[in-house]
């Protein structure tokens, strides 16, 4: 199966590619302020460092489905292994580390995958888990998965997220999608106004103090 059975063809691989970089720099601003990583979000068990040892293990497991798709075999038999408990035991060990080396982990990865699916032409499919993926896919996917882990930390700390800003960004993403593809709604841009939508759910909760019911525990 490829791209879990959407079909993004035609799709612009790094059309969302800015806004990942700029969801990772927003949080990385954040996280860099705080010298204690042992703050707890609401994610049972996850400290701020959790958080961020888990978006750092994702990256390289992204870097291997690119890079090298044949050693990826050993990643999916490592999360069949651990089961329901993979992302626990993977984010616990990347809390362990110093904050320092967990920083820049997480920093080097995010560099390098930005740079890597920019690279990966079109069409080009890599495994990943329970289908074949294209950047097209693997982009947003990156994308929301950074966003909404970083909103467990912007909730841990009483941080409203520069919604303006962010706002800004996805209208701008959503408008390019209807441009590049017009007509029905393509998968990116469902995609794109889900994280929209994500966004402005937890914003309004998190004005109510109210948890955002969206992600309440690791994915």
């Amino acid at each position: 199966m490829l791209d879990y059975g959407l079909d993004l063809s035609g799709v612009e691989h790094d059309l969302a590619l800015p806004d990942l970089v700029a969801e990772g720099d927003e949080l990385d601003a954040l996280v860099s302020a705080q010298t204690d990583w042992s703050t707890p979000t609401l994610a049972a068990g996850w400290t701020i460092a959790h958080q961020i040892a888990h978006l750092a293990a994702a990256d390289a497991n992204v870097l291997i489905a690119i890079r090298t798709p044949d050693a990826f075999d050993a990643v999916l038999k490592q999360a069949k292994a651990a089961g329901s408990q993979y992302a626990d035991l993977d984010a616990a060990a990347g809390a362990a580390k110093p904050r320092s080396a967990l920083l820049e982990q997480w920093r080097a990865g995010r560099t390098e995958v930005a740079a890597a699916l920019r690279d990966v032409p079109d069409g080009h499919a890599f495994p990943w888990y329970g289908s074949q993926l294209t950047a097209a896919l693997m982009v947003p996917l990156r994308l929301m998965e950074t966003w909404a882990h970083g909103q467990d930390i912007f909730d841990a700390l009483g941080e409203v997220v520069r919604r303006n800003q962010q706002e800004r960004r996805q209208q701008e993403r959503s408008q390019q999608a209807r441009r590049a593809h017009p007509g029905p709604r393509s998968p990116l841009i469902t995609m794109l106004v889900v994280v929209s939508l994500k966004r402005r759910v937890a914003w309004e909760n998190a004005e109510r103090g109210h948890r955002d019911p969206l992600h309440h525990a690791p994915a």
